[in-house]
Parts: C-alpha cells; sequence; structure tokens
C-alpha cells in the first residue's frame, strides 16, 4: 500500500477508535494511545480495501551461475518490493566479468575437477596477458596444482605450484 494511503487507513481508524474510547482523542499520536486504539490503528493496515499488489515490473539479478547445458541461470528479485522472482536462463552472463578469461577458465577446471580453487595468472615479461592460470586441488599433504593454458589446454597435476609454472612456461615457448 503506498504511503500516503497507509497514513489515511491508520488515521482514520485511530479518530474512528477516539470517538468511542474515553482515554483517546482524536489527534493524539498512535503511540499515545491506548493498547486497543494502538492495536485498531495498525490493523487497518493488515486489513486495507483493494490494496495493490506488486507488478514486479522492475527486477534486478541478485545472483547468476553458469548450468550444465552451457548457459546461464539467473536469480532475481523484485526491484519495488524485494520478493523473490522466478529464476531466468538466458546464453549470455548478466555481469560482463563472469565471461572474462579467467571466469571461463574457472568454469572449464570446474567442470572436471570440482575441488580446483586459488587460480593465480601465469604471467611473462611482454606478454599482453596470462599465458595460463594454476591452480590448486586438494587439502593439505594432498594438495597437488594443475594448470590450465590461455587457449583452454589442461596440464596435468604436480606437487608444487612452482612446478607446474615451470611447465606453462615451457608449453607457452614451444607455440612460439
Amino acid at each position: 500500500m503506498p504511503l500516503l494511503q497507509a497514513v489515511t487507513a491508520a488515521y482514520d481508524a485511530a479518530v474512528a477508535h477516539a470517538t468511542k474510547c474515553g482515554t483517546c482523542w482524536p489527534d493524539m499520536h498512535i503511540a499515545e494511545m491506548c493498547a486497543d486504539g494502538q492495536r485498531e490503528a495498525l490493523a487497518s493496515l493488515d486489513h486495507a480495501d483493494g490494496e495493490p499488489q506488486c507488478a514486479h515490473v522492475a527486477w534486478e539479478v541478485t545472483s547468476e551461475h553458469h548450468n550444465e547445458l552451457g548457459t546461464w541461470t539467473k536469480s532475481r528479485r523484485c526491484s519495488d518490493c524485494d520478493e523473490p522472482l522466478s529464476t531466468l536462463v538466458k546464453p549470455e552472463p548478466h555481469w560482463p566479468e563472469n565471461n572474462s578469461g579467467l571466469a571461463r577458465i574457472r568454469r572449464t577446471v570446474r567442470e572436471g575437477c570440482r575441488t580446483a580453487r586459488h587460480f593465480k595468472p601465469v604471467e611473462s615479461a611482454g606478454e599482453p596477458g596470462p599465458m595460463g592460470w594454476t591452480f590448486a586441488t586438494g587439502r593439505a599433504q594432498w594438495t597437488r596444482y594443475g594448470a590450465v593454458m590461455a587457449d583452454g589446454r589442461a596440464l596435468g597435476l604436480h606437487l608444487t605450484r612452482i612446478d607446474v609454472q615451470h611447465q606453462v612456461l615451457n608449453e607457452d615457448a614451444k607455440c612460439v
């Protein structure tokens, strides 16, 4: 209910109560009214006739993820009433950074290795961008390090990140 209608409904209920109550008077603040007057004034907000439902015309994406179909599932909510809305499936991400090189590499790696984490670029002087990315998988003494080249080729797992970084540099040198 719009604010002006809410105020009018509460005021009308408060005045109606005040005319029949010996404690309250019509120009009192709701907080100063007796408990019954406060209850009646506030109850009028719950039972307002013709309260319009939100049309959910304006909405915003709250989160998105790349799904198994290769499209994007987007969670959204109404911008006016904050009610969650049904999800949308679209071919492109809502946020451009979700389609960046690193985001694509993360998605590709996580399709084959769900525990992949700590992605770091492998860069070389004079190169316009990363030649590849290393990542960790496993925990504690079982941690292994892998890499994916910028073109999407996956490299094997190693015991240390420095070993896999050297492999990325060697693979890049082979391509020259």
